[in-house]
C-alpha cells in the first residue's frame, strides 16, 4: 500500500501492490504455509543503449561474469526443491560492493556496445539461464567447461553476483579488458551455433544435450497442462 501511494504521488504506473508475508493454502486437502514473498519494485528511465536477455547471432561468444570465486552452492535453489524435494541450506551472503561493481560494469559494457545480451542466473542457475537466452531464437549453444567441483552445483547454483552475457567475437578482447579493469571475473562458456540445441561438455565429456524445440514446446504448454491435467 505504501509503495502504491508513493507511486501514485509521482504518477508512476504500478503493476502489482501485493507483498505476502504470511499466507496459507491447501495442498492435497492439507493446509500449508506459503513461503514469504517480500517484493522490491524498482522503476527507472533507460537512457542510451540497452540489451535484452536473448542471443542474436551465431558469431557471439557466451561469458559468465561477476564474482566467480568460491565453491558454488545450491542452498535454497529451484534445483534443490524440484529435483531433491528439499527447501534447505544457508544462502551465501551478498557482497554488496561486488554487486554494485557488477551493476556498474554492466552499464559500462552496454553503453560501450561490448555485450549483445545479459541475463542473471538467479532463478534456476546457469543451465536454466542458458536455455532462457536461447529460447525462441532458433539458435543453440555449445558450452565447454573445465569444472572440478560438483557439476550439478555449478550448473544449478543460484549464487549472487553472476550474469551470463553474449559478446560479438570481434569485441571479445575489449570486453575481457573492461571486465578485468572492474576487478570482477570472466569465464568463457562457449559459442552460439545454428542448430537449435544446447550441448554442455565438461573436459570434453558430454553431460547435457537438449533439443530446444522440444524444451520450448514443454515450456509453452506448461500452464495449459497445469490447469487442465486430471489424474
Amino acid at each position: 500500500e505504501g509503495i502504491a501511494k508513493t507511486c501514485e504521488f509521482f504518477d508512476i504506473p504500478v503493476v502489482s501492490g501485493n507483498v505476502s508475508l504470511y499466507n496459507e493454502t491447501v495442498e492435497g486437502k492439507q493446509p500449508r504455509n506459503i513461503y514469504p514473498t517480500p517484493i522490491l519494485v524498482g522503476v527507472g528511465v533507460i537512457e542510451g543503449n540497452y540489451v535484452d536477455h536473448l542471443v542474436k547471432d551465431k558469431s557471439e561468444l557466451l561469458f559468465l561474469i561477476g564474482d566467480l570465486k568460491g565453491e558454488p552452492s545450491v542452498a535454497g535453489s529451484e534445483f534443490l526443491e524440484v529435483v531433491h524435494k528439499q527447501v534447505a541450506g544457508k544462502l551465501k551472503p551478498v557482497n554488496l560492493e561486488k554487486e554494485k561493481a557488477l551493476c556498474s560494469l554492466l552499464i559500462e559494457l552496454i553503453q560501450k556496445e561490448l555485450v549483445v545480451s545479459a541475463h542473471d542466473i538467479s532463478l534456476g542457475g546457469l543451465a536454466i539461464a542458458l536455455v532462457e537466452k536461447l529460447m525462441g531464437t532458433g539458435l543453440g549453444a555449445e558450452i565447454s567447461l573445465y569444472i572440478d567441483t560438483r557439476l550439478d552445483f555449478f550448473l544449478f547454483s543460484e549464487d549472487p553476483t553472476r550474469v551470463i552475457v553474449s559478446v560479438s567475437e570481434d569485441k571479445a578482447e575489449a570486453f575481457k579488458d573492461t571486465v578485468e579493469n572492474s576487478g570482477l571475473d570472466w569465464l568463457l562458456l562457449g559459442n552460439i551455433k545454428d542448430d537449435y540445441s544446447l550441448i554442455i561438455r565438461n573436459y570434453d565429456e558430454e553431460v547435457l544435450n537438449l533439443d530446444l524445440k522440444q524444451v520450448e514446446s514443454v515450456w509453452r504448454k506448461a500452464l495449459e497442462r497445469a490447469l487442465f491435467y486430471t489424474h
